[in-house]
């Protein structure tokens, strides 16, 4: 998930702002996930999160770092690191691990991506075929009602057998892990969280999902008997 930022008591003098909405990074089907962009705000940005690991590849460093790819055939073995988030700005994500001994057919599948607010779960074989939960996001109370924001995307699962299914993402708009049929969820838009690592069956492995776009909110006290406009050139 992306960086979340919260700024209180901040004094601004009148004027034009910049504000930029950082994009989800994409999934990909033959790489590691792309890595989201940036939000900002004056002098203030929040960096985007990791790109989860492909198969046999640890996750991408960001903000809070990608979880790490599922292990290949299960007779292959392996770890596979989630990518780390940087100090005070986000957590590391969930690796992947498949015992060299292990020499069934089955894959281990992908950790749980970083969150703003904690780390992804590590995924260990025997107990990974259906993937682990992404990073619990963090708490904010702004806009008065408790939402979470930066939430890890959830792990794809990895199994022969069907019906296999990745876990959820964390609080904060994580997107739900692939089953191992391939169905995904992308991070919550608006929210920074990661999506969904791709799911994978035999030697297929599917595509995951974008993460969620990033936001800016601000909360302010003022007269409100003219009309204003919350925001002019975007979106």
């Amino acid at each position: 998930g992306g960086e979340v930022i919260v700024v209180s008591n901040l004094v601004l003098e009148a004027g034009p702002y910049s504000i930029a909405i950082g994009a989800g990074g994409e999934g990909s089907k033959s790489g590691n996930g792309k890595n989201g962009s940036s939000s900002s705000f004056h002098v203030y940005t929040a960096l985007g999160g990791g790109g989860g690991g492909y198969t046999n590849k640890s996750g991408s460093d960001g903000a809070s770092g990608g979880g790490g790819g599922g292990s290949n055939l299960g007779k292959t073995g392996g770890t596979y690191l989630g990518g780390r988030g940087k100090f005070g700005h986000g957590y590391d994500g969930g690796k992947s691990t498949n015992d060299v001994s292990n020499t069934n057919t089955n894959r281990s599948s992908g950790g749980g991506g970083g969150g703003a607010g904690g780390p992804g779960e590590d995924a260990t074989w025997p107990f990974s075929e259906q993937g682990s939960c992404g990073g619990i996001g963090i708490a904010c109370d702004f806009a008065g009602e408790l939402l979470y924001y930066g939430g890890g995307g959830g792990g794809g699962a990895g199994n022969y057998d069907d019906g296999k299914q990745g876990r959820k993402g964390g609080l904060g708009g994580g997107g739900h892990g692939g089953f191992d049929n391939g169905q995904t969820t992308a991070g919550e838009p608006n929210t920074g969280g990661g999506g969904g690592g791709g799911g994978a069956n035999g030697d297929t492995s599917y595509t995951g999902c974008a993460g969620g776009s990033g936001v800016v909110v601000l909360r302010y006290r003022g007269d409100f008997s003219e009309p204003f406009r919350s925001a002019e050139g975007g979106s």
